[in-house]
């Protein structure tokens, strides 16, 4: 089996441990990385130390723009011809792996929770159905997979060799862009977070998330929202956004406080490791998720445990 790893140069390493992954399972497994944008030779030969055997590099296109991202595969995989192509899966590849899979012919499988083996078949396994449902599809080869992010830890670095080729892409446009504005983004990753509270509908006002803020600074972690929150209300920014339409996060801890827990919601925490949940409504969906919960009032609570683990982190 060969795959083909797409990527820009600062997001693809991971794309290496899924290769990794699926090596440790298929044998004869042979990876190859394409690099949109351009890199350093360095940065190329440290693809090659993590398991690429070859990596293409397509400096003249831009990975931001579908049109010239999903050439840039299509030109590559004539070359490379593999059985799988891995993709970062994001609101923007999701848009050129579309176009990519389209002009190739080949079919697409997005946002992967893990990997298994059935009866000696490889199953990609993928939450669906905001969550409710579970499903086991098989790849019919050649096809492209989108990976969300932080499912795959990169390869340790060792000696490898490989080549590295620089490949020249023509797009021919068909759409002009008149004008590209960069949306302000909050300074928040919340799939690189291991703490992470997060507020819901059971805040009364913009202004009563402090006592969110408060707990999270005393935590060291970064604040979620549910989609009201982002989404309806315009509380937060949408980079605090968790759930099937926002960021799917795995962090140590989760805590979610004011929010009821709607499917929409829990697939986005599935990978939590520690779910702690806070609510005034006992019967709130959230506690049948949660490895721990407290049944009160969010407004009495979170300001106690803040000041207690003030003092004990002091």
């Amino acid at each position: 089996m060969k795959i083909l790893t797409v990527s820009d140069v600062n997001t693809g390493l991971e794309l290496l441990g899924f290769s990794e992954k699926i090596s440790a399972i298929v044998p004869e497994v042979k990876t190859e990385s394409l690099i949109i944008g351009g890199c350093t030779e360095n940065q190329a030969r440290e693809y090659i130390s993590r398991g690429a055997g070859r990596v293409y590099v397509v400096g003249e296109a831009d990975i931001k723009n579908p049109e010239e991202a999903s050439e840039a595969i299509v030109a590559v995989y004539s070359q490379a011809k593999p059985d799988l192509v891995a993709i970062r899966s994001s609101k923007n590849s999701k848009d050129y792996a579309a176009r990519a899979a389209h002009k190739l012919g080949i079919g697409t499988i997005s946002d992967i929770a893990r990997i298994e083996v059935r009866n000696g078949k490889l199953l990609f396994v993928r939450v669906i159905l905001s969550g409710k449902v579970v499903a086991y599809q098989e790849a019919i080869t050649p096809t492209i997979i989108l990976i969300p992010p932080g499912k795959f830890e990169p390869p340790k670095p060792k000696v490898g060799e490989g080549e590295v080729v620089n490949v020249k892409v023509k797009t021919e446009r068909r759409v002009k862009t008149v004008r590209i504005e960069e949306k302000k983004k909050a300074a928040v990753k919340l799939e690189e977070a291991d703490l992470i509270v997060s507020v819901g509908r059971g805040y009364r006002s913009r202004e009563d998330l402090k006592i969110a803020f408060d707990l999270a600074n005393v935590l060291g972690a970064q604040i979620g929202c549910s989609r009201p929150i982002a989404a309806d209300l315009k509380w937060l920014p949408e980079e605090h956004w968790v759930g099937l339409s926002g960021h799917k996060v795995k962090p140590k801890m989760y805590m979610a406080t004011g929010i009821s827990g709607q499917m929409q919601h829990i697939a986005g925490i599935m990978d939590a490791g520690i779910v702690i949940a806070i609510n005034k409504d006992p019967n709130a969906p959230i506690f049948q998720y949660a490895d721990y919960g407290v049944v009160g009032d969010i407004y009495k609570i979170i300001p106690l445990l803040t000041k207690r683990l003030s003092e004990i982190i002091k």
